[in-house]
């Protein structure tokens, strides 16, 4: 890791937005826990017995094919998504738990509206589950519908970027965000977490969710967290509050932290400032899911679990660490029987020098400086000194067809 970080720092220069003095707000990060539901506690139990059987039928779906076999864990991870968001994701007849995400949510919302209604505060609202779908149940319209029969908020002040089907329209929303008109905004990653400059009143970023990479959560979170917020500038410390709701005994909390080692790792890869030699960045994607023995630890709230999960990740590393030891042992004792075998060749080469030299010194003519004679003349070479005699060998010995030279003392 540190060889990667060293090339990468070759390539590029690399400056944050506090290293070029950006004048932003500062971002606020709050980590919401909520207690699970019943319901979702129920279905937990369901998630981990299907995780650990593949038994399908547990949750109440067809059998699994031979293809969906193979991505079970996949599928355990995504179930485990949609419960911790609402359970009417996974059986559109549950209940309206008053203690889901969607009422803290709503809630939350409703705090910031009123604490900032005198500057016309907006908020964004992220999630890339449950979007809005028109005549569908989801999360969007479900907090809307909270926000407007529990909290007396306009439902004109209350938009999805979803409806947004032209760049008129969409242009349209972020200005009335701008202007206070439109004071709270749902939207997925995709659709709202790039191009959209209407943070000028924005005092609080809510994600129901936390995406797969710190690319996409930085994005989310620069819809606030930007120069020209005006409002955060003036009234709110010069800060940008930005909520992360996360169900207990869920995978939201391991997501979340999941998601800030990644970004640690990149920040650190980027600024030159890694230390360790290999980094472990979590076992959850979105392509595989995550392993099984976190899956259950997480989900069952067991610590003792979560904890023997972790050793048997330490385990595995010091495995591998102990076959690389061993093999940077076999390649050591390598390198040191060929240095020693190059040593005893070059032993007796400077051996055989010494006694070329000796030999020399017993038969060369010196004159009366001291210097050595040369006695030495070749028929083919008019020079006689030693550097001109051996270019002109040289030269013999290159070409093609073999030349008879006599040389005589």
């Amino acid at each position: 890791m540190p060889e990667l970080a060293a090339f990468y720092n070759e390539i590029t220069d690399y400056r944050t937005a506090e290293d070029v003095g950006v004048d932003r707000p500062v971002k606020n990060e709050i980590l919401h826990n909520i207690p699970p539901t019943p319901a979702q506690e129920a279905f937990i139990e369901k998630l981990m017995k299907f995780a650990e059987s593949g038994d399908a039928t547990i949750l109440g779906r067809a059998p699994l094919s031979e293809t969906e076999e193979k991505a079970k864990m996949l599928i355990a991870t995504d179930y485990a998504r949609k419960t911790a968001l609402d359970m009417r994701m996974i059986d559109p007849n549950a209940d309206d738990d008053p203690n889901n995400k969607a009422s803290h949510c709503a809630k939350m919302i409703a705090e910031y509206y009123r604490k900032y209604d005198a500057q016309r505060g907006t908020q964004f609202v992220f999630s890339d589950l449950g979007t809005y779908k028109p005549g569908e149940w989801n999360v969007y319209s479900e907090i809307k519908r909270k926000l407007i029969e529990d909290y007396g908020i306009p439902a004109h002040e209350i938009r999805f970027i979803q409806e947004c089907k032209t760049e008129r329209s969409r242009k349209a929303v972020i200005e009335a965000m701008n202007s206070g008109d439109v004071r709270v905004l749902f939207g997925s990653t995709t659709m709202l977490g790039t191009g959209v400059n209407a943070q000028q009143r924005c005092v609080a970023v809510h994600h129901l969710d936390t995406p797969w990479r710190p690319s996409d959560l930085q994005q989310r979170d620069g819809r606030a967290v930007r120069a020209g917020n005006e409002i955060a500038k003036l009234y709110a410390d010069n800060k940008v509050d930005v909520i992360i709701y996360a169900v207990e005994k869920s995978l939201d909390s391991y997501k979340f932290n999941l998601l800030h080692c990644k970004a640690t790792f990149i920040d650190q890869l980027k600024s030159g400032a890694l230390g360790a030699r290999t980094i472990d960045e979590g076992a959850m994607d979105e392509k595989n899911g995550m392993n099984f023995s976190e899956y259950m630890a997480i989900l069952s709230g067991n610590t003792d679990l979560l904890e023997k999960a972790k050793l048997e990740k330490r385990i595995a590393a010091l495995e591998s660490e102990r076959k690389a030891h061993n093999k940077g042992i076999s390649d050591s004792k390598f390198r040191l029987q060929t240095i020693s075998h190059d040593i005893a060749n070059n032993e007796a080469a400077i051996s055989r020098m010494k006694e070329d030299a000796a030999r020399y010194q017993s038969v060369v003519r010196r004159d009366k400086d001291g210097n050595p004679v040369n006695n030495l003349k070749i028929d083919t070479c008019n020079l006689r000194d030693e550097q001109n005699m051996g270019i002109h060998l040289q030269g013999l010995a290159m070409k093609p067809t073999p030349t008879s030279v006599s040389a005589h003392r």
